[in-house]
């Protein structure tokens, strides 16, 4: 993959980052996505980098010169972000960017290049280790998960060969 160097109708390839996980919310995919936007753009300091940024996160996420933010509500974990966002990023991106989702789901749909990163699956194989009750209760949420898992990975995989 040569990001930065590819050129489309808007200028060189970008990252773009959905970095809404970060709105004051203490956790490890918070602190993976701090890490990640701290230094990826002096790592890549000519590609063009855009962070996804929530709006109950007043203060921006980056100064670096090659970053841009666009605001988007939503939890990077939600119904919308794996059946709509696909859609509202067709709208933005060209398929010579590349989309990093930090919260393990990759939009469907969606036509750029693409990555995830998964911290863990504790929440389709261990039900047990689940808090708030009874596993049977989380039964539908973690047939959702481990279905929007398994299909982000199988499209990350096929967009990064």
């Amino acid at each position: 993959m040569t990001i930065g160097k590819v050129r489309h109708g808007r200028g060189a390839a970008r990252i773009v980052v959905d970095a809404r996980t970060l709105r004051g919310d203490p956790g490890g995919v918070a602190s993976y996505t701090e890490a990640l936007i701290e230094h990826l753009p002096a790592v890549l300091p000519e590609v063009p980098i855009v962070l996804l940024r929530h709006p109950l996160n007043p203060r921006a996420l980056s100064r670096a010169p090659n970053v841009t933010e666009w605001i988007l509500g939503g939890k990077p974990n939600s119904p919308w972000t794996y059946f709509r966002m696909g859609s509202w990023l067709n709208a933005r991106l060209s398929r010579d960017d590349l989309f990093h989702a930090p919260y393990r789901i990759l939009p469907r749909g969606l036509n750029a290049k693409s990555a995830i990163t998964i911290h863990d699956v504790m929440q389709i194989v261990c039900l047990e280790l689940r808090p708030f009750g009874r596993p049977i209760e989380y039964w539908p949420s973690a047939n959702i998960a481990r279905t929007t898992l398994f299909a982000s990975i199988r499209r990350a995989a096929r967009d990064s060969a």
